[in-house]
């Protein structure tokens, strides 16, 4: 008997019907396919790669006469099958090409059209061609041919399929069906599961579903229970590693004439397609602590995880609102690096917010400016604190910012064990140079402070040098003259964490000052040189507790503040439903909350944005956008 390697979408129907046979009956009752028979997690159920072995087809014979034509037909040719499609307007229903792959909604789940929601979705019972619903590229259809099985309506049964790891290097590595029985209301399989009627189209043979789409939260599944397949994480259930855009969705189809008892035992066919596997964005989370202790720790729930937030709630926020809600945009995150730190140690700033040359003259008009200070050095376990004083340094005349933090950088790298870093801003809107931070760091790991810095008076009257010390309410700036430079307790916040330019750096502290639900700094390419985030700032996010701790308050704020990098916009959508609109719902509650993202190009402006003048300054304007294609061309470098 000769047998055969399953391909994807095999079913012993398949199988059973291309080699002559009117249905799987015989390749059931075959005794070397016991094994996929009686399987214990997919029983009948071929998967790809499995042997199965096709008995030899009974043979007989027939009479008739020599001069006469006589018509035989092959039965069940040809066979019947099932697919993916988005359908057209106008192409015969058989030329409509078959979908590779499908995607995450972008639009509001009960609506169609236009981004604004302004058209009503049509429901499950239109299984006609409709422009608005046609003008969404994510639904899709599930189309059955069946020469053999009369002009009733079919039953199409759909479901989402649990992506498989490897156990070593976490590799998607195949699919299995969710827990649970898919008959079986409040079970995982279930609540992953869409039961579809496909009606003939015209007069052809092939049976069609209204339109579909996929979600991600129960909100939304809700809204059109008929037409919507729920492709979510697994969070809740204790396992964050099921992605969503590593699931696969499995349509298949019972044939009406199929008669074998059990009815488990009757013949189907069935094809699986991928969710788009999109990219990946490579996330470093740090929560911050008020006590210093030297710990870094890494370990959710471990001795060290003591800050504002706990590790296992930043976490959660990002396998679950980040995942869902970028899904649609065809990211997903990795966490590279999550730790509870201390506050960074203080900075010294140069010229902050004027990047002015220094005059050489004291505020005093007694003399030349000096800057000088003393550095306390807080070291943990055994080693041994340490105080130093850097002595008065001459401020030299039309020195620039940067030229007056090397000499102190210069004196700081001569005391033991201590060594600074000179980091220089670009110009704020209106200046000529930039201000220049200096960052402090102990071999040992010590926690430095900065105090007796020279008073005013006794420094240069033009370039003046201050210390910044963090709390854990960090203040911001960010109008349109200084949105890209920042204040300077932001840049030593989130230049002592930054983790690299092709990393999103998260910093999570008590409160925004002034007030926010998260504040972000894109890198701004398209803007001048000049006006762009120097490295070190760019793309990073300072989250408050409010939006990022274990409630389920300001679920889209996280999501929405990756946004800002990912489209490198610092402004917002117009559209209350987008995921960037300004101030986004503070609850998940409906499907009209602010969580979809644009994925085509709107009839209208739907889009803030900030824009370059040719005087160098910067302003704002309101264009057309599809945010989703911005993301793809300007965030390359963020995306893997």
């Amino acid at each position: 008997m000769p047998s055969v390697r399953a391909q994807p979408g095999d079913t012993l129907c398949s199988i059973a019907i291309a080699h002559g046979f009117a249905d799987c009956a015989p390749l059931r009752a075959e005794a070397g396919n016991a094994a996929i028979i009686n399987h214990a997690t997919h029983p009948g159920q071929v998967q790809p790669g499995d042997t199965v072995i096709v008995p030899e087809p009974s043979t007989g014979s027939t009479t008739g006469g020599s001069t006469a034509r006589h018509r035989f037909r092959r039965r069940r040719v040809p066979a019947p099958t099932i697919r993916f499609v988005h359908g057209s307007p106008d192409l015969p229903y058989q030329d409509d090409p078959t979908l590779r792959e499908l995607s995450v909604s972008n639009l509001i789940t009960d609506r169609a059209g236009d981004n604004d929601g302004s058209t009503a979705w049509v429901d499950h019972t239109h299984r006609r061609f409709d422009a608005d619903a046609h003008a969404d590229q994510d639904t899709f259809k599930v189309e059955v041919l069946d020469l053999h099985g009369g002009n009733a309506d079919k039953t199409v049964q759909i479901e989402a399929l649990r992506p498989q790891y490897d156990p070593g290097s976490g590799a998607l590595n195949g699919h299995t069906e969710f827990p649970g029985d898919i008959a079986t209301a409040g079970t995982e399989r279930n609540r992953r599961s869409l039961t579809a009627t496909a009606s003939r189209q015209g007069g052809s043979r092939c049976f069609r579903t209204g339109y579909l789409r996929l979600v991600v939260d129960d909100i939304d599944r809700a809204a059109r229970a008929d037409q919507t397949l729920l492709t979510t994480d697994m969070v809740a259930a204790g396992d964050r590693q099921v992605e969503i855009l590593d699931q696969d969705v499995r349509a298949s189809y019972t044939l009406d004439s199929c008669t074998a008892t059990p009815a488990s035992a009757r013949c189907r066919v069935s094809t699986t397609l991928p969710i788009g596997r999109g990219q990946t964005v490579q996330l470093s989370v740090n929560v911050l602590r008020g006590a210093a202790t030297g710990v870094t720790e890494t370990t959710p729930g471990g001795p060290g995880d003591d800050g504002v937030v706990n590790l296992a709630d930043i976490r959660q926020r990002i396998d679950t609102f980040c995942r869902r809600y970028w899904a649609q945009a065809h990211v997903r995150f990795t966490i590279t690096h999550l730790a509870t730190v201390d506050l960074p140690s203080d900075m010294l700033t140069v010229a902050d917010a004027t990047g002015n040359l220094a005059i050489g003259i004291n505020a005093g008009a007694t003399g030349i400016g000096r800057i000088g200070f003393t550095l306390r050095v807080n070291r943990f376990g055994a080693a041994t604190n340490s105080t130093h004083v850097v002595a008065p340094i001459d401020v030299l005349p039309l020195n620039t910012p940067e030229q007056t933090a090397q000499r102190i950088k210069a004196a700081i790298d001569a005391l033991p064990n201590l060594s600074a870093t000179v980091s220089v801003n670009n110009p704020e809107t209106g200046d000529v140079f930039g201000s220049a931070d200096i960052q402090i760091q102990d071999a040992a790991g010590g926690r430095i402070t900065i105090t007796n810095v020279t008073p005013a008076a006794q420094q240069d009257s033009s370039q003046t040098v201050q210390a910044v010390s963090l709390t854990l309410n960090v203040r911001r700036r960010n109008s349109f003259a200084d949105y890209h430079v920042g204040h300077p307790e932001q840049r030593n916040l989130v230049k002592a964490l930054d983790s690299g330019d092709q990393v999103i750096d998260i910093a999570v502290v008590n409160t925004l000052v002034p007030g926010s639900r998260g504040f972000t700094v894109p890198e701004h390419a398209d803007f001048n040189a000049n006006r762009q985030t120097v490295s070190g700032v760019r793309n990073s996010i300072i989250m408050p507790v409010i939006a990022a701790n274990a409630s389920a308050n300001n679920p889209f704020s996280l999501p929405h503040e990756i946004g800002h990098i990912l489209t490198d916009n610092g402004l917002h959508s117009t559209t209350n439903s987008q995921l960037m609109r300004s101030g986004t719902s503070a609850a998940s509650t409906a499907v009209g909350d602010s969580k979809r993202i644009c994925e085509r190009l709107p009839t209208a402006n739907n889009w803030q944005t900030m824009v370059q003048n040719a005087d160098g300054s910067l302003g704002n304007t309101t264009v057309r956008l599809n945010a989703v294609d911005r993301v793809n061309t300007t965030s390359g470098d963020l995306l893997s």
